[in-house]
């Protein structure tokens, strides 16, 4: 349990309130074993540690950047971004070089999702703002994302949002978390930040001085030492002395 110092509580979006259904993780790992490379589940958690870890704004993500391009609609940038997750799960690197165009291909042609929202997450922030928590959404995506706040029925549980890309720096830079608890008039130790991706959101989170709780459904990190939690509903226990 959290002390009764918490005033607010942030989410990530993309991973932790928001899921593609199919995920584009299951949709990499079909179509990579129909082109003859299979993983196992093990295999899979490490793939999706690397791509936590890639997007964090890694060292790998910014030597792209710079030799791809900005990866919006960047046919190459997500060729490279498929050899590199291929070579992440074992795939040799001649394997992986064939593989990284057709597993590309297929994304771009034959993947497609649904935005979606775990049923549980709307009674659990409803609580949370019962309790009297400032709650925001502070997400590392690169432009505003007011509309799909709406379309999902997540904008009425939230006092605001923000995308990094408006502040122009992203997680693990702590910055845009600043800038949240400055609009919530709280301060960053009076703030817990709740996110799926461990590189990006809890080693963000301690940069800023806020308080990281781990969503990992999954078991991608095992071992971390933080709060961890494997089902949103874990977290109204958290609050309860506050």
């Amino acid at each position: 349990m959290f002390s009764n110092d918490i005033k607010a509580i942030f989410f990530d979006l993309d991973g932790t309130l928001r899921h593609n259904d199919p995920s584009s993780m299951e949709a990499f790992y079909l179509f990579a074993a129909e082109e003859g490379f299979v993983t196992t589940p093990e295999q899979q958690l490490l793939g999706e540690r690397w791509v936590n870890a890639y997007w964090a704004e890694s060292e790998e993500l910014q030597q792209d950047l710079a030799q791809f391009g900005p990866w919006h609609d960047n046919g190459e940038f997500w060729i490279n971004h498929a050899r590199r997750h291929l070579v992440a799960l074992g795939s040799p690197g001649g394997q992986a070089e064939r593989l990284a165009m057709q597993v590309s291909k297929r994304m771009r042609a034959e993947y497609e999702s649904v935005d979606c929202v775990v049923p549980e997450v709307p009674p659990v922030l409803m609580s949370l703002r019962a309790a009297g928590f400032a709650l925001a959404v502070v997400s590392n995506r690169s432009t505003p994302f007011d509309e799909l706040m709406e379309t999902l029925d997540l904008a009425q549980h939230f006092d605001f949002w923000l995308a990094a890309g408006e502040v122009g720096l992203f997680k693990p830079d702590p910055t845009v978390l600043h800038l949240a608890a400055d609009r919530a008039g709280v301060r960053a130790d009076q703030t817990v930040y709740v996110g799926d991706n461990y590189y990006a959101d809890v080693l963000g989170a301690r940069a800023a001085g806020m308080h990281p709780v781990l969503y990992d459904p999954k078991g991608v990190y095992p071992e971390v030492d933080c709060v961890v939690i494997r089902d949103i509903t874990h977290l109204e226990p958290l609050f309860l002395a506050c």
